[in-house]
């Protein structure tokens, strides 16, 4: 099976995961760890992990952090220090994930 018919599969992946793959990037930000979603939760925030993995390894996500507007105008989406693509041709399929989490929230707007 050559790469190009590796198909990208969309993952949430678990804390310890997810940090690992933040701490191994050159532009790492403290905001896109597990804790940081963590804390912002305890605010009032919704946080949701996306990201896209080849063989079993990501290659590109973000954390996204969601708020509810007011006067029930739905949510707000923070995408903050990130994402992170250590393979550019995941990137449409990361934005794509975003999209659709973005939909299922509902996300007015993506800061």
């Amino acid at each position: 099976m050559t790469r190009a018919s590796v198909t990208p599969s969309v993952i949430t992946p678990e804390a310890h995961a997810w940090d690992a793959f933040v701490a191994g990037q050159p532009g790492a930000h403290i905001l896109q760890m597990s804790a940081w979603g963590a804390l912002k939760i305890a605010y009032g925030w919704q946080a949701e992990r996306v990201a896209i993995t080849h063989d079993e390894r990501i290659v590109a996500g973000a954390q996204l952090l969601f708020r509810a507007l007011p006067l029930r105008l739905g949510t707000m989406a923070y995408l903050p220090m990130g994402p992170y693509i250590t393979e550019p041709d995941a990137g449409p399929a990361l934005w794509q994930a975003h999209h659709q989490t973005g939909r299922r929230r509902p996300a007015r707007f993506l800061k």
